[in-house]
């Protein structure tokens, strides 16, 4: 990363102009999502609404954490018992 931002001919480093436009979209996003101010507002409220809204009732609870990473097999195999 050091070499990607200084300059061949002189030792310090510069920022090119891709780097500064990101910076300042950086900040932006930061300070609205620290501060909870529009527009990221909405994207911080929709992920609560869809978090809350996942799991309706009971019955679409997984019977146990991350059984979607197993396979069949062991699926029922563990379901069996549980």
């Amino acid at each position: 990363m050091k070499n990607y931002f200084t300059n061949r001919d002189k030792s310090w480093i510069y920022l090119k102009k891709e780097m500064v436009v990101y910076l300042i979209v950086e900040i932006w996003v930061v300070t609205r999502s620290i501060l909870r101010l529009l527009p990221l507002n909405y994207v911080l409220d929709f992920n609560k609404y869809v978090q809350a809204s996942w799991i309706v009732s009971k019955e679409y609870e997984p019977p146990f954490g991350h059984a979607e990473l197993l396979g069949l097999k062991v699926f029922v195999a563990n379901s069996i018992y549980q």
